[in-house]
């Protein structure tokens, strides 16, 4: 079992301020069962039957909610990026557009399938230097993978 996500990424950099391997476009890959988007599982519960049902407190509540996580598959992965706030001058602007497939998958022998349908979901991250500091300059989350 694995909580996967393909990502494609488009870089809008005028001034040439990010480095490595985020500068380059990145394309969604052919294969609808491999995950692009990290190479780690820290942030991930990938196994169904141990997952813990457990009471939390809500926010602005006093009343206790019972969270039931068994036969749940989870993820927690968020994406972002910073620059330095020396780097740059005031006016210049960087944006990263990030969009994402979500998906199920499970490995049988040495191959995987994906095994559900596909969530997908954008983030436009956008930033400018304003008075000395990188700042958001009007970012955006949605359900859908539009305006790439």
């Amino acid at each position: 079992w694995d909580c996967s996500r393909q990502v494609r990424l488009k870089v809008l950099d005028p001034k040439g301020h990010l480095t490595g391997a985020v500068t380059q476009q990145l394309a969604y890959p052919a294969n609808d069962a491999e995950g692009n988007d990290d190479t780690h599982t820290d942030d991930e519960d990938n196994n169904p039957y141990d997952n813990p049902h457990f009471s939390v407190v809500l926010p602005f509540s006093r009343t206790s909610v019972t969270v039931d996580l068994r036969d749940k598959l989870t993820s927690e992965d968020k994406p972002g990026f910073q620059l330095p706030h020396a780097l740059g001058a005031n006016g210049d602007t960087v944006e990263l557009r990030a969009h994402f497939r979500e998906f199920t998958r499970i490995q049988l022998g040495t191959t995987w399938h994906r095994i559900s349908d596909w969530f997908l979901w954008r983030a436009h991250m956008k930033i400018k230097r304003t008075a000395g500091k990188w700042a958001n300059d009007g970012s955006s989350t949605a359900p859908d993978n539009a305006g790439f």
